[in-house]
């Protein structure tokens, strides 16, 4: 428990600053739709979530760059047992176009913790990893966004390494 403590008072410290310093700045809003594809200790695992995989928010530092954290939350019942998924992301992406109203493609890096729990134990698990997109401008203050990427889990006491690639189409829109 303290390890999960220590997880969100580290997230919540490290984005305070944010959104003070990116005021003048639009801030994006956005949910995804995604599917990934995860492999550990040689089983495959496929996930799809529709409507939205994750909720996000990115806070523009410069015209380039901006601070992206992004939450999901899951829970799966079966049987009479469940389990949950928090997955709290802090990322950062690098646009390699400022013009809001042309394609921008961009980078994205980032990290984050896997808060696992159900039928009455908890564990988490790191990962890292980076993907690419696009946002493509729909009208005013609204783009498409699309994006590959990958991540590995690290290993711990309570889980092996897994890696996952996946794939997210969704909604942005802008603040200003």
């Amino acid at each position: 428990m303290t390890g999960l403590r220590t997880t969100w008072l580290a997230c919540f410290a490290m984005f305070i600053g944010v959104p003070l310093s990116a005021q003048r700045r639009p801030i994006e809003l956005g949910i995804d739709l995604g599917a990934e594809f995860s492999r550990s200790s040689g089983q495959t695992t496929t996930t799809v979530a529709i409507p939205g995989q994750v909720l996000r928010a990115a806070f523009r530092l410069t015209d380039r760059i901006a601070v992206e954290p992004r939450l999901a939350l899951m829970t799966h019942s079966t049987g009479g047992s469940s389990d949950s998924r928090i997955v709290p992301v802090a990322g950062f992406i690098y646009d390699f176009s400022v013009d809001v109203t042309q394609a921008r493609p961009y980078l994205r890096l980032f990290g984050g913790m896997l808060l696992l729990g159900g039928s009455g134990t908890s564990s988490n698990q790191a990962f890292a990893g980076g993907g690419i997109g696009m946002r493509l401008p729909i009208v005013s203050r609204l783009a498409a966004r699309f994006e590959a990427s990958t991540a590995y889990g690290f290993q711990n006491d309570a889980h092996a390494s897994f890696m996952d690639v996946a794939i997210a189409a969704g909604f942005s829109f802008f603040t200003r």
